[in-house]
């Protein structure tokens, strides 16, 4: 019938919880046209200003009709996709059927990455806004990556294995290795979340954040006694201490002993061992905090001045064996001579 009236019924702005449709109705000569609408046969009111606004999923019947009572109608339903997110509702959208869903802002979550809306809880068929199409009621569930946290340490020259270099919020609860170095004794961890130096770092499940720890250390500190390697030996001289990683000098010897000179030290008694000079700078003699190190007096005997009176020059031949007293005599080529001491 030319006076029939046109009606255009379009899925507009989606919001959480409600739909605006574009209505769209036209009579004949310009004639005016009221549109109304019923929800599952129950009124629903009427359309105002070319736009409804959609609160619940259903099917909507909306009828044109002109002043001479001629009228066209138009069926849509209304399917709602309920976003869950962590088994609770995120939003809520309402549809036209064969319509597609605009997509909501993207959820946060502490020490997750948002992976995108999929069709099951398990995760594994994802929602395209660009292509799918809603058919009937559904629910959209957010798929959610752990985050991976980066821990970096600085060990100032120490070592420590077994210490993970990332972790993420699901990562059971750890404890970080204490590093060790050579001539120290580890002082404890500085970095995230630490107010003081700290000796035991737990990092707990639940945790996010990049981290930072850094070793700090105590240098190791070792004594070294001198010991006169001699019971005729006279004289007395302190343990001295020394610190890892700092040279110092041995101190002065202050021992003597009769007719030996003092010709320095070592660290065995029979003089076979690592040799020093008398105040020698030396550094790192040990590198166990607490050590004591002993180091030898050497000495080397006095050399002898022996005086002959009344001998010819060469009154002995080389190699024949004299004992020497206060006073002693020796015949060799036929003469006799005295040796005296004095």
């Amino acid at each position: 019938d030319k006076g029939t009236p046109t009606l255009t019924v379009a899925g507009g702005m989606q919001s959480a919880a409600s739909l605006d449709l574009t209505v769209s109705a036209n009579a004949p000569g310009g004639s005016g046209v009221t549109v109304t609408v019923t929800k599952d046969g129950q009124d629903a009111g009427t359309v105002q200003n070319g736009s409804y606004t959609v609160t619940s999923t259903g099917i909507y019947t909306f009828t044109a009709t002109t002043g001479a009572g001629l009228s066209a109608t138009q069926k849509v339903t209304v399917h709602s996709i309920v976003f869950e997110n962590d088994s609770a509702p995120y939003e809520t959208h309402l549809v036209l059927s064969d319509g597609k869903v605009t997509e909501p802002a993207k959820p946060t979550k502490d020490g997750y990455t948002f992976a995108g809306w999929y069709r099951e809880v398990s995760c594994m068929t994802p929602w395209n806004f660009g292509s799918d199409e809603v058919t009937g009621n559904i629910t959209l569930y957010a798929k959610w990556i752990p985050a991976a946290y980066s821990i970096t340490y600085h060990l100032d020259g120490g070592t420590a294995s077994g210490n993970p270099t990332s972790y993420t919020v699901e990562t059971d609860s750890f404890t970080l290795n204490n590093p060790t170095k050579t001539g120290y004794t580890f002082a404890g961890w500085t970095g995230t979340g630490l107010d003081e130096v700290t000796d035991a770092v737990t990092i707990g499940k639940g945790s996010t954040g990049d981290r930072t720890y850094t070793a700090t250390w105590t240098a190791n500190t070792y004594t070294v006694a001198f010991n006169k390697n001699a019971d005729d030996a006279t004289g007395e001289m302190m343990a001295q201490t020394f610190i890892y990683g700092q040279k110092q000098a041995l101190a002065a010897n202050a021992y003597t002993r009769t007719g030996y000179t003092f010709s320095g030290w070592s660290t065995e008694a029979d003089g076979n061992g690592v040799k020093y000079a008398d105040q020698q700078e030396v550094e790192n003699l040990s590198d166990t905090d607490g050590a004591a190190i002993t180091l030898y007096a050497q000495w080397a005997l006095e050399g002898l001045t022996v005086t002959i009176t009344g001998a010819p020059e060469e009154p002995v031949t080389y190699g024949t064996e004299i004992t020497l007293t206060a006073t002693t005599t020796h015949t060799a080529d036929g003469l006799t001579y005295t040796y005296q001491w004095y």
